[in-house]
């Protein structure tokens, strides 16, 4: 803007210095005339002078002769001779005259036409130069705002380009993740149905074999009873053969066969509490079986619930891992149920094999001890369980944070290809705009330049003038003191 207004101003400059040329030729003008009514003013004294001298020969001539016609003659003659002289100074005087002032009309014209044509020529180079300038600095103003725009279109395409990128890569990371999270669900329900379906299995299972441990022990327990009645018949019957066959030996077979009938009578009783003790262990162990069940469930449906959760932030290059990771788990996790159960299945075959050879008591003791080693596997598996599923959700949730610091690392990429791409246009900017820059200064000193020829011009009309003014006043000067010689 600075340049437009300097560009502005030169018009104004151009202005003032024709007003002052214009002044200066009014003065030569002036000098001039005051020149011309010197000349004017020495024509007039010349004609005073003339005047006196033919008052003075009309004087002479009014006088009365005196004796000498040689003097008379001489007089005249005298007198001839100065008129002659006066007319030759006065032709001398206004010949010089006409001279000096045709000399200084002709020096003024010159001087007028000379810088008419400087200034003409000035000008023209002026608006010539200015022109010149105008159309550079309009030529490389469109080269710089084209440059400009380009450099703002490129920004704008690699801010939109990045802004594009950074949404599909969100979108694409947003679909990943509902798609892994989808799939993690999926899953989830799929691993919460098994296990569910596993666990009612299980449950069934273990009610099952209760039931058969129950079955079984009312079976001991009833053969028990069997064989304590069979036992106290046959009591009876020996003790009705030693009553019938000897008289003395009664009272000793009576305490006999009354201490057989307590003795089964005992074992009978000791059979039912050992069948109401096996009732009761099976009703314990099936409670706490189911107990365990839900508990497990519970325990998988949770950490279900907390793998779903944990799965909406991962993407899709860790769910393979996840995935297998996940596969691994429940072969491990099925891998140590079905060892707990074969475990389970096998003590339970060794407990029914033992309480087959038993009597009532140990069999109940063997039972407990079944039912209780069945409790500590299954106690067992549930904490593997439990472990495994505290490992798995701790692998998911470093597979949560591997994801969170990708995306940020995804981010910070973004932001520094933005911040670079800023970057880079701001340096085009700053390296145009010093383009701009220099441009200004060319085109300042271009200016320079050109004033620089007009006050070299002007100073030169200057002198010009000064010289011409000189010339013309000694000129004068001179026709003058010649005049007054002649005189």
């Amino acid at each position: 803007m600075r340049g437009y207004e300097r560009q502005e101003r030169e018009p104004a400059a151009d202005v003032d210095h024709l007003s002052r040329f214009e002044a200066e030729m009014e003065r030569l003008k002036t000098e001039r005339e005051k020149a011309i009514q010197h000349a004017e003013d020495l024509g007039y004294q010349v004609e005073v002078l003339r005047a006196k001298l033919h008052e003075a020969r009309r004087t002479l001539m009014s006088r009365p002769e005196f004796g000498g016609g040689d003097i008379g003659y001489q007089a005249e003659q005298l007198l001839r001779n100065a008129q002659i002289q006066a007319d030759q100074l006065r032709q001398d005087a206004e010949r010089e005259l006409s001279q000096v002032r045709a000399q200084t009309q002709r020096i003024l014209q010159e001087h007028a036409e000379q810088a008419a044509r400087l200034q003409a020529e000035l000008h023209q180079e002026a608006v010539t130069r200015r022109q010149q300038l105008d159309q550079e600095l309009a030529e490389r103003r469109q080269t710089v705002e084209s440059h400009v725009n380009e450099n703002v279109a490129w920004a704008e395409q690699l801010r939109a380009r990045s802004e594009s990128q950074a949404r599909r890569l969100l979108e694409e990371s947003r679909a990943e993740a509902e798609q892994a999270m989808a799939a993690a669900r999926a899953e989830a329900e799929r691993v919460t149905t098994e296990a569910r379906q596993r666990l009612q299995s299980e449950a069934e299972a273990a009610r099952t074999e209760a039931e058969q441990l129950l079955r079984r022990a009312r079976a001991d327990a009833e053969r028990l009873l069997e064989a304590a009645s069979t036992q106290a018949q046959e009591a009876t019957d020996h003790a009705e053969q030693l009553r019938t066959s000897t008289a003395t030996e009664s009272d000793s077979a009576r305490r006999q066969a009354t201490e057989l009938s307590r003795a089964a009578e005992q074992r009978m009783a000791e059979a039912e509490e050992a069948l109401r003790k096996a009732q009761a262990e099976a009703e314990k162990v099936l409670t706490e079986a189911k107990s365990a069940a839900e508990k497990t469930l519970a325990s998988a449906e949770s950490a279900n619930e907390q793998r779903t959760r944990t799965a909406k932030e991962q993407v899709a290059r860790l769910v393979t891992e996840a995935s297998e990771e996940a596969e691994a788990t429940k072969a491990t996790a099925e891998q140590i149920v079905a060892d707990a159960r074969a475990e389970a299945e096998k003590i339970v075959t060794e407990a029914a094999e033992k309480a087959r050879t038993l009597t009532a008591e140990e069999s109940a003791t063997q039972l407990s001890k079944a039912a209780k080693t069945a409790e500590d596997v299954l106690n067992k598996a549930q904490e593997d369980a439990q472990r495994t599923t505290k490992a798995a959700a701790e692998e998911a949730e470093r597979i949560r944070r591997e994801a969170e610091a990708e995306a940020d690392r995804l981010r910070a990429e973004a932001h520094d290809i933005a911040e670079q791409l800023k970057g880079t246009a701001k340096d085009d900017t700053k390296e145009y705009r010093a383009k701009t820059v220099e441009l200004q200064e060319e085109a300042r000193r271009l200016r320079g330049e050109a004033e620089q020829l007009r006050s070299d011009a002007v100073a030169e009309g200057e002198k010009i003038r000064a010289e011409a003014r000189k010339e013309a006043v000694q000129q004068i000067e001179e026709a003058a003191k010649t005049a007054e010689e002649l005189l």
